[in-house]
């Protein structure tokens, strides 16, 4: 089944991520022509301040990653299944002069929300199919 889902281009560096993630667990070629479902995603993103130094620096993010998916059997437009995932990671600051540890550290974060997203859709539209068959009855 998954094999079969067409996951639809994401914009953005993290949809990117995700969406190279979610080909690599479906196993998919990536192609549109054949899929049995597409899946459509969208993401929102959102940073927090968590940790502040008495001087107000701040040390500690939080990365809230948020996904609204709809999978769509071929040939229709409607919904077979919607739903949202979240996923929370968290990065440090590094203080002058490793900057560039921040950002290899926030970019870790985005990663690894990303490809917690990507595990959970995983999930749930494998069981998908047998989710319909359990209702059917």
């Amino acid at each position: 089944m998954l094999s079969a889902v067409y996951v639809d281009p994401i914009p953005n560096r993290v949809g990117y991520q995700l969406r190279n993630e979610l080909l690599d667990l479906f196993n998919a070629t990536g192609q549109a022509d054949g899929a049995a479902y597409h899946l459509k995603l969208s993401l929102t993103e959102a940073e927090q301040a968590v940790a502040l130094q008495t001087n107000t620096n701040i040390t500690r993010y939080n990365y809230t990653l948020r996904a609204h998916y709809e999978l769509v059997p071929a040939g229709t437009t409607a919904p077979a299944k919607t739903g949202d995932l979240t996923s929370l990671t968290a990065y440090n600051v590094a203080a002058a002069p490793f900057l560039y540890a921040t950002v290899a550290a926030e970019q870790d974060a985005k990663n690894r929300a990303a490809n917690d997203i990507a595990e959970r859709l995983r999930v749930t539209i494998a069981v998908y199919p047998r989710d319909q068959a359990e209702k059917a009855h």
